[in-house]
């Protein structure tokens, strides 16, 4: 071993046990940004698989808006979730409306009574009236002045990121 080739190894072990928590910090880092952006990629693919069930499962269906939000969306913990809603219209009415959605969504996702559900929009109005509880994003859909057989279809997932840094 050459003369002072000790000094050199040990100012690379120094310099690289003082960069290594910088490391390990932009590496965590980029997997949150990571996780962002296949959370956000993964809601919109919802939302667009949604609208296709839609439109394959009630005849007539015509899509009027939509509506995605990936992050905490119920302030209960620390996880991120999925949340889609499409508002259309159709003249089908009743438990079929909803069974017909309810076998499409199952092709592609999970569905439970807190996850998926379909209301009209003159019941979710009837609850505004009466001051019952809203959904928070209800006010950010555009919605007609003729609210007759309009629906809401809600469907709120697990994002794949489920305990991304959006989720706190």
């Amino acid at each position: 071993m050459k003369k002072g080739a000790w000094k050199v190894w040990l100012k690379r072990t120094v310099l690289f046990l003082v960069l290594l928590p910088f490391v390990f910090i932009a590496g965590y880092i980029l997997y949150e940004l990571v996780g962002i952006a296949v959370n956000h990629h993964a809601t919109d693919c919802q939302t667009k698989e949604l609208v296709s069930v839609i439109k394959a499962a009630v005849a007539g269906a015509d899509v009027m808006d939509t509506y995605s939000e990936t992050g905490n969306t119920s302030g209960t913990g620390n996880h991120v979730d999925m949340l889609s809603v499409v508002v259309f219209r159709t003249k089908e009415k009743g438990k079929e409306l909803e069974k017909n959605i309810e076998e499409g969504v199952k092709t592609f996702s999970e569905v439970d009574e807190w996850g998926f559900y379909v209301e009209s929009i003159e019941a979710i109005e009837s609850n505004k009236k009466t001051k019952e509880w809203v959904p928070g994003y209800y006010d950010k859909l555009s919605l007609p002045e003729d609210k007759t057989d309009c629906y809401l279809v809600y469907l709120c997932n697990a994002a794949p990121f489920e305990d991304n840094i959006e989720g706190h």
